[in-house]
């Protein structure tokens, strides 16, 4: 996804004009137009004023703005940056607005070059510092807002990241109006906030407001056009829309390619996706050539360490492990692995997306001990990452970022049924049996765990609002059972035919209205939770809680790739797979293969067929009635529940898990 952060320097007096015209410019997005036209500026600002001059800060200011939105993003930049912090600083101290713009600034860049932590914290104290010396709505406040935001929002935090970046969409729109361009990078960034969590309908919306914005303002080809086109695309590719998507990205190639040029760092990006594209529609000699060449130009454009490197190598390694490279692929995923926990920390989604692509490596490769063991522990991490961004989301959002997120245990399920049929074959060294019987309880106990993470969190958040005595959680809870009966209202007046474009707006409005106060509850719950202490229910607990003589069978599904018959052919096919895992109280767990969905599937339509038919009047149709019942009642138990009967033998009773779908 492409961001955007604000730009804005407060006019230095003495140089107004000339530095009003050169914001113009790179407002207008012609970048090197503005490069020449701040040399030049530079150097008679230098020759007047001397180059520690406040003026020259000024036009530094501006400089560094134009040399990012360029696409140069490095360490000269940032000096740059931070010398004309240092000059304004020194000349006015840290309470100025001239100041505080170039900690803006400098913030922006370490933004960019991937150093979120510092410039968290520089646009934290820029935001505090406006906030001491402007008044309250003004449009900078908006700026550091925007900003702190996106950082935010980058490092998980989407509970701050919306608050943020609703305050900054609500003062510029009072200060500009709904279509003006300043609003244009925090609509776009709404609407990244709203992708990540899964809600394609929303952030579709906001990305469309934002081109609308930039289109109305500058035409269609101005460089922040490509952004949002990049934005778009990704929603439709990542739905499977890879014709609509493709569409986007070159329109998005050719803004770029009539302003910046094609070897922006955002035209790079835009390649990536065609790469991405490209191997959907199964071209994938094309794919595999976009993401090596892709890779090459970023590492010779980018800083070692950046992050926008960290889904190429991802990609590329994607490539290397088709092609057999496995060796190349892992080395590879390390790096991107490391980059991505110096990054985004150990809980990021890069982090475990990366953690759970190594496993399906390991899969591929036969190593699938190793690859059980990479899988738990993204999915270990992932619901790490849950629980911490569930607790800022309304309920339906938490649903929501679950399902688009994803388990990431489904890139070892098949791994897990390879290992559990060698140890059945018998003849498996003790070495490697304990390591089979490890992963297999490895497998299990985190299987507990993510299974319960959403009703865990929901459920808890709910105990502990109920139980709660504080006026602030009482009156929170005031207002959602209020905006809850207005929706009972409102959907019963619906159902009554009433469907005008008054009624769908106070509606939309009013689910809104409770998706807010779902978020604050959370927000109060989340600061409740911290004063509780936590407890983690594993396989160890569940086996505990077993009584004598009895198994547990949880019923599961895997998604399992079937690859095309036919040579360069579109994407493979998804067959999804029915396995069970087996429990009982004195045994270590074992995993079951069932079979396939279309077969199981098709015996259980059968037996429900059978079972719903009244029987006929006649004795001897009924007896057949009753033949054709029996016969599809035994033809399921064969696929489903023969298999794990031989597993558990004669216990008192029997705890069945459903498909958890």
């Amino acid at each position: 996804m492409l961001v955007f952060l604000i730009f804005w320097a407060p006019v230095q007096a003495g140089t107004a004009a000339d530095l009003k015209t050169l914001e113009a410019v790179i407002e207008e997005g012609d970048y090197a137009g503005a490069l020449e036209m701040a040399d030049r500026m530079l150097a008679a600002a230098t020759e007047e004023f001397g180059p520690d001059s406040t003026q020259v800060a000024a036009i530094l200011n501006l400089q560094v703005g134009a040399l990012w939105l360029g696409g140069k993003i490095d360490a000269e930049v940032q000096a740059l940056a931070e010398k004309a912090l240092w000059i304004r600083r020194s000349e006015f101290g840290d309470q100025h607005p001239d100041t505080v713009a170039s900690m803006n600034s400098l913030g922006n860049i370490m933004y960019m070059r991937g150093d979120f932590g510092e410039a968290a914290r520089m646009y934290a104290a820029t935001l505090k510092a406006r906030q001491a010396i402007l008044p309250p709505g003004h449009k900078d406040i908006a700026t550091s807002l925007n900003n702190l935001a996106l950082v935010q929002y980058r490092t998980g935090n989407y509970l701050e990241a919306r608050k943020n970046f609703e305050a900054a969409l609500l003062i510029r729109e009072k200060q500009f109006g709904p279509r003006h361009m300043k609003l244009n990078s925090t609509v776009m960034n709404i609407g990244l906030l709203y992708q990540a969590e899964g809600n394609e309908e929303q952030a579709l919306h906001y990305y469309h407001r934002a081109l609308e914005i930039i289109e109305e303002n500058h035409g269609p080809n101005h460089p922040s056009a490509a952004a949002v086109l990049r934005n778009i695309q990704q929603l439709h590719s990542a739905a499977g829309r890879y014709q609509e998507a493709l569409a986007y990205s070159r329109r998005g190639l050719a803004v770029l390619k009539a302003t910046v040029g094609l070897d922006h760092i955002d035209a790079i990006d835009l390649r990536v996706d065609q790469a991405i594209i490209a191997w959907h529609l199964g071209d994938r000699a094309t794919s595999a050539t976009l993401f090596q060449k892709s890779l090459a130009e970023m590492r010779s454009t980018l800083e070692p360490d950046h992050p926008a490197l960290i889904p190429v190598m991802h990609n590329v390694a994607f490539v290397l492990g088709e092609q057999g490279r496995y060796g190349e692929a892992e080395a590879m995923l390390r790096e991107a692995l490391d980059l991505s926990r110096r990054t985004y920390g150990a809980e990021g989604f890069r982090t475990h997306e990366i953690q759970a692509f190594l496993a399906n490596l390991h899969h591929t490769a036969g190593r699938y001990v190793t690859a059980v063991e990479d899988a738990v522990e993204a999915e270990r991490l992932r619901l790490s990452s849950f629980h911490k961004v569930a607790g800022s989301l309304a309920e339906s959002e938490a649903l929501r970022l679950d399902r688009v997120r994803g388990n990431r245990l489904d890139w070892a399920d098949d791994a897990l049924l390879r290992l559990q049929d060698e140890l059945d074959q018998g003849g498996v060294k003790p070495d490697r049996a304990a390591a089979i019987q490890a992963a297999v309880t490895l497998y299990w106990n985190q299987l507990v765990q993510s299974r319960a993470a959403i009703l865990d969190e929901l459920g808890a958040r709910g105990r502990i609002l109920q139980a709660a005595t504080d006026r602030d959680t009482k009156n929170l809870l005031q207002v959602l059972d209020q905006i809850q009966n207005q929706l009972g209202e409102l959907l019963l007046l619906g159902e009554s035919g009433s469907g005008d474009r008054s009624y769908l707006k106070t509606l939309g409005e009013t689910l809104e209205a409770r998706a807010r106060a779902e978020r604050a509850l959370a927000a109060k719950s989340t600061e409740l939770r911290r004063r509780l202490a936590a407890r983690t229910v594993g396989l160890d607990a569940v086996r505990a809680a077993l009584p004598g003589n009895t198994a547990l069978v949880a019923y599961s599904t895997f998604d399992h790739l079937e690859p095309s018959p036919l040579a360069d052919a579109s994407p493979a096919a998804s067959v999804k797979i029915y396995f069970a895992l087996v429990l009982k109280k004195g045994d270590p767990p074992q995993a079951v293969r069932i079979g396939q969905a279309p077969e199981l599937e098709a015996r259980i339509l059968r037996w429900k067929e059978e079972a719903s038919t009244p029987p006929p009047a006649l004795p001897v149709l009924a007896g057949k009635a009753e033949a054709r019942y029996r016969q599809a009642g035994i033809a399921l138990r064969k696929m489903l529940w023969d298999p794990i009967a031989t597993r558990i033998g004669d216990v008192d009773q029997v705890m069945i898990v459903p498909v958890d779908q």
